[in-house]
């Protein structure tokens, strides 16, 4: 077989598993778990039953590939402690700042899994293989706020213990919080400021962050959530 035929077939596979991602997606969305059967689902994406339980193997699994699909889009790894955003978590320098790029992606995130939240819900209370699935991917979840934390304790003293830090994070930054606020008629910004500003209270007291040790650290104390997150946009037109 040819490179190009090759490629072509890959391309090919490609599609057809975003196709069923893309399916799944709707349907869990319109009928939630129960109501989003595989056959479903594979009639909306176009192709046979057997294919969905080949490539994906179970509903639980399917939906999982689902929420990293959703996620991540078509251009960053499933996993989120593997995106680029996230290793430049881990690098920023700026505590503040920190905060504010998990505020700003991680909101991103929530708010394309905003559809499936009951579905969510769902799933973990009628199919023990799901509720495994999402109690990996809250471990994971930790795993991922933890390295962050643990990272932000090196640039600057927390204002509480890390696992308190933990805590106050992954209720602020979760899907119940975000659809609860949604539901009031937020606009995105106005969460994501919220959210920066909770988290920058708690986690790092004012006290604490004119003693970061950084050279620049007192100097963006009086920077806003937006004025943090448009470094990017200033960095990459230099």
């Amino acid at each position: 077989m040819s490179t190009a035929a090759k490629r072509s077939r890959v391309e090919k596979t490609a599609d057809t598993r975003r196709r069923m991602l893309d399916a799944a997606f709707a349907s869990f969305a319109e009928s939630g778990y129960h109501g989003a059967t595989m056959a479903a689902i594979a009639k909306r994406a176009g192709v046979a039953e057997p294919t969905m339980y080949f490539t994906f193997h179970s509903k639980a699994e399917l939906l999982q590939a689902v929420l990293g699909h959703a996620s991540a889009g078509r251009s960053e790894p499933a996993m989120v402690d593997q995106r680029p955003w996230f290793l430049g978590v881990l690098d920023e320098p700026d505590p503040r700042r920190m905060i504010a790029l998990v505020v700003e992606h991680g909101t991103n995130i929530l708010q394309s899994l905003a559809p499936l939240e009951q579905t969510m819900s769902q799933a973990a209370a009628i199919d023990s293989a799901a509720a495994e699935v999402f109690a990996e991917i809250s471990s994971r979840r930790r795993e991922g706020f933890t390295r962050i934390v643990t990272a932000a304790t090196e640039r600057a003293s927390l204002a509480l213990s890390i696992d308190r830090a933990l805590d106050i994070i992954d209720v602020v930054q979760s899907a119940p919080t975000f659809n609860a606020f949604m539901a009031r008629g937020w606009r995105l910004v106005e969460f994501k400021a919220w959210s920066f500003g909770v988290l920058t209270e708690c986690l790092l007291p004012l006290p604490t962050r004119a003693k970061t040790g950084a050279a620049n650290a007192a100097a963006t104390v009086g920077l806003t959530f937006r004025d943090l997150i448009e470094r990017d946009g200033e960095a990459a037109a230099t």
